[in-house]
């Protein structure tokens, strides 16, 4: 019995142990770090200090949340995002935005002109041109080309309380630019 008593006293101190170094180690607030890759393999890193592991978990699962969350407003990859919406609609009337995307395009606005339109986000119809000379093997012509550009320019819409109002129909947003 003495020895069953002495074996149980050394496996409870072997659990307490445990649990403490357990404790220390998902309690313990210190600098935390992750990486995972969202939005075709883009490296997200993530550093958190003054957090448990525990706590940090939490918050990684917010910002994994977070960053899904924005795919389906910026990425026009994703027929059902926000911006592929957009760009299928046919620029006649305003349309009402999430302030995610107002944020993001009117900051693209900001360096349209800062850049003196070098920085343009709306050169979805030319990348698309691009595209399908590249599928076609064959350049567009120098007209097809001038048609596409009088399409282009962050000039032709407005933000305004929300919405965006087009001054050309036609116009398609790429954001792999600004939204990352």
């Amino acid at each position: 019995m003495t020895i069953f008593i002495t074996f149980m006293k050394k496996i409870i101190l072997v659990i307490i142990v445990i649990l403490i170094v357990a404790g220390l180690f998902y309690f313990n607030k210190g600098r935390q770090e992750a990486v995972f890759y969202p939005m075709g393999g883009i490296p997200f890193k993530v550093i958190a200090y003054d957090r448990s592991r525990l706590e940090f978990r939490k918050d990684l699962q917010a910002v994994k949340q977070r960053v899904e969350d924005l795919e389906l407003i910026f990425n026009s990859y994703l027929s059902q995002s926000e911006i592929s919406q957009l760009n299928q609609s046919e620029n006649q009337k305003p349309v009402t935005l999430s302030s995610d995307l107002e944020r993001v395009l009117l900051a693209s606005q900001k360096w349209w002109t800062k850049t003196q339109g070098a920085f343009d986000i709306t050169v979805g119809p030319l990348i698309e041109l691009w595209q399908q000379a590249g599928k076609n093997k064959q350049l567009p012509s120098n007209f097809v080309i001038e048609q596409v550009l009088q399409k282009i320019g962050s000039d032709k819409f407005k933000l305004n309380g929300g919405q965006i109002i087009f001054f050309k129909p036609q116009m398609k947003f790429g954001l792999g630019g600004i939204a990352k």
